[in-house]
């Protein structure tokens, strides 16, 4: 289980890293050391609870740009072009 702390600073590094605003969107990785997702799901869960509707748009919002890019780069590659 994290404490009340730990979630305050995971939920602080998504909203750098997702609000749209914010000079670092997209630049944090969330897979790596120490990152939300490299959390067991139970503290994942713990930390999703705790966002607010706002950092949840945002969330859906960023994985949804994350999707774009991943599928204008498969666009980009020779096999996939007609």
């Amino acid at each position: 289980m994290l404490n009340p702390e730990q979630i305050q600073d995971h939920l602080l590094s998504l909203e750098i890293g997702m609000r749209p605003d914010s000079p670092f969107f997209g630049m944090i990785n969330f897979s790596e050391a120490g990152g939300l997702l490299t959390l067991p799901n139970d503290q994942q869960w713990q930390v999703f609870n705790a966002m607010t509707t706002q950092q949840k748009t945002w969330l859906n919002n960023y994985a949804n740009e994350l999707q774009s890019r991943k599928e204008e780069k498969g666009n980009d590659n020779p096999q996939n072009r007609p």
